[in-house]
């Protein structure tokens, strides 16, 4: 845990509060709400310490080691873990054990999962002083659980084929939970006895993970038929490995033969893109069994969505069977004969509205011929009395004289010009003589 990041509740820079907390147990009846507190705060502080690290197994004396302030280790955290499983917060780890191998599907996990994890556990268990057994913080557990299904059928396509994963690939695929092995496998645990998983092993030694489907309260023992789509899976996924190598080999042996050339190696060009050669040959064969199992898959769930839509046509035929038996054919007749009538009646009031609508229409025609008319004879008068304005004004030009109008002066009039009176005629300057 050295290296997760602690929870500090607020109270922990108070240093009074702190000692009191940090302090052993006393009598509860010498003092039960401060006693009661302080059990709250430490179950409070496990649990989001739990939650904030991901740590679903965790250890009395680890968590005494973890919450170490000013170099002191709290005092009562051995009350509070058998106060938290006297609760049901904690559990203790072999319980989990004990419940499988008396499942009904415990015998796949007891063998391909839990003796693996419990091994490691005891390792545990052996280094602690006091052999004291780790613990289980339940409702964490709850947690993951329900993350995990939600994750899984985020990523279902096909029910048919992606409901059963290797246990490895799972945990792979669903690092983001953040748990360690251990504690995945609990949560695998978990659902198993919640009878969402089952798990079991296959003639290849895999051991396979299969989920409930979606919606169903419980999963099923897993099939022949399901166990040959997992293989099928498996070999397309290490075909489809294997091709990203050789396409690389390809690449590698183009470009050293590339090298040759330039370097006037003629003979070393030509095995470089002989065994290229060879290698795309292989790609090749490689990729043809790629394309036959992708189809083969595709057949398969083709098959299982063809039998959901048979499934459904069945259950619409009953439903129809049923509606036909609840409406017997003469209440169908009445019903139509009712409906004919309505239909009628509905024609008769169209047809009238109709032919209003349509003597309407022939009105509004008759306005807009109208008014077009209106506009033209309008234009046309306009057009009448702007000739005549025309003519008019033409016979002003040619009968009317107009005066001529003096020259435009030269010269700039002096002061003393300006002065005269009014109607007096301004005297041209006399040219000067040499």
């Amino acid at each position: 845990m050295s290296s997760d990041k602690l929870f500090l509740p607020p109270e922990w820079k108070d240093g009074q509060k702190m000692t009191v907390l940090f302090a052993p147990f006393r009598d509860r009846s010498l003092n039960p709400q401060s006693w009661d507190r302080k059990l709250k705060f430490w179950t409070h502080v496990i649990s989001e310490d739990c939650r904030q690290n991901n740590r679903i197994i965790v250890d009395v004396k680890e968590l005494q080691s973890r919450f170490v302030r000013n170099g002191k280790k709290p005092g009562c955290l051995d009350v509070v873990g058998v106060e938290m499983q006297r609760s049901g917060k904690l559990h203790k780890v072999s319980q989990y054990q004990k419940a499988g191998s008396s499942s009904w599907l415990g015998w796949g996990f007891s063998t391909f999962v839990w003796r693996p994890m419990s091994w490691g556990l005891s390792a545990v268990w052996r280094k602690s002083e006091d052999n004291s057994e780790p613990l289980v913080l339940h409702q964490l557990l709850t947690e993951k659980c329900s993350e995990l299904l939600c994750l899984h059928y985020d990523t279902v396509e096909h029910e048919s084929t992606d409901n059963l994963v290797e246990l490895g690939a799972l945990r792979s695929k669903h690092a983001s939970l953040g748990l360690s092995e251990r504690d995945f496998d609990l949560v695998i645990q978990q659902l198993a006895l919640d009878k969402k998983v089952v798990v079991t092993q296959t003639m290849e030694r895999d051991t396979v993970v299969k989920f409930s489907k979606k919606g169903d309260k419980r999963v099923g023992p897993v099939s022949e038929v399901e166990l040959n789509v997992f293989r099928i899976q498996k070999v397309q996924l290490n075909l489809e490995k294997q091709t990203e190598v050789l396409s690389q080999q390809c690449d590698k042996l183009r470009n050293e033969a590339k090298l040759h050339v330039k370097e006037g190696k003629r003979t070393l060009a030509m095995q470089s893109l002989r065994r290229k050669k060879r290698v795309e040959q292989t790609l090749n064969q490689k990729m043809a069994s790629i394309d036959q199992l992708h189809n083969m898959m595709t057949k398969i769930q083709d098959a299982a969505t063809n039998e959901m839509i048979l499934k459904a046509y069945d259950s619409g035929m009953s439903a129809i069977k049923s509606l036909n038996q609840e409406t017997p054919a003469e209440k169908v007749e009445n019903v139509v004969d009712n409906l004919q009538d309505a239909l009628e009646d509905q024609g008769e009031i169209t047809q009238l509205i109709s032919q209003d609508l349509s003597s309407s229409d022939a009105s509004e025609d008759g306005l807009e011929k109208e008014l077009s008319d209106l506009l033209f004879a309008d234009q046309q008068a306009m057009k009448e009395e702007g000739d005549d304005l025309a003519s008019v004004l033409e016979g002003l030009a040619i009968h009317d004289t107009i005066p001529d109008l003096p020259d435009v002066p030269s010269f700039s009039p002096s002061k003393e010009e300006t002065k005269q009176p009014r109607g007096t005629t301004l005297q041209k300057p006399m040219a000067a003589t040499n």
